[in-house]
């Protein structure tokens, strides 16, 4: 079995290696906990709009679409570097994820200007 924070391999049942990633990854897991609701609200209110920007361009006018899609895709790139999920790579998905669409909807908005 491995450690629950850094990985190590720990014998028997435990879940962490020692008494430093035990108060690490309860603290992790206690934020991720915390922050699952407004990770949720952003992630919701991104999707949202993306889709008002899809049907945007789908109508024709592609400014307002390219606008709308690049500004969701940033608010879900934010949301999900603020909000990291708790076990280590979970959390290093959601922070390059995060990061990917960050830099799409950069690129939209750019592309809008």
């Amino acid at each position: 079995m491995k450690c629950g924070y850094c990985g190590k391999k720990v014998n028997g049942n435990a879940r962490y290696c020692s008494e430093y990633c035990r108060k690490k990854g309860e603290s992790k897991e206690n934020f991720a906990r915390k922050t699952r609701i407004p990770l949720l609200i952003v992630l919701i209110l991104s999707a949202l709009a993306a889709v008002v920007g899809i049907i945007l361009a789908a109508a024709g006018k592609l400014d307002h679409g390219f606008l709308a899609i690049g500004g969701g895709l940033i608010a879900a790139g934010v949301g999900m570097l603020a909000f990291p999920r708790a076990k280590r790579g979970a959390a290093a998905f959601c922070q390059i994820g995060g990061g990917l669409f960050f830099a799409l909807g950069l690129i939209l908005v750019l592309l809008w200007a």
